[in-house]
């Protein structure tokens, strides 16, 4: 039950650095602006993944835990804790290529609607 509540504290503090950085506006100056456009690629992707996925890839990487610490948060092994970061990696990809393709035909549409 524990884990439960420390996984449910960790994913609402996590929407809330998404919304905080979604209202932000423009990129800081010299920021570059790839990464600013991957940023928000995962913040479109982001929710579109399983709470199980964004809890796997939040251990790994806001949390910065290893295979096994993370695997004792979850109460599994160190293996399973892996595939389901693979899996969850894999669920990741796809959406951000979902969310670049959606943007890229947006794009292509604004830039055809253009004189």
């Amino acid at each position: 039950m524990l884990n439960d509540r420390r996984g449910l504290r960790r994913r609402e503090a996590l929407a809330v650095r998404l919304a905080d950085e979604s209202g932000r506006g423009a990129a800081p100056t010299g920021e570059d602006p790839d990464l600013v456009a991957r940023r928000l690629d995962l913040r479109a992707a982001w929710p579109r993944l399983t709470a199980a996925d964004q809890e796997v890839l939040a251990l790994a990487y806001w949390d910065d835990l290893s295979s096994p610490g993370a695997a004792a948060v979850l109460g599994i092994s160190p293996v399973a804790f892996r595939l389901r970061l693979t899996r969850a990696r894999r669920a990741l990809r796809r959406h951000l290529e979902l969310v670049e393709s959606a943007v890229t035909r947006s794009s292509a549409l604004t830039e055809g609607s253009r004189p």
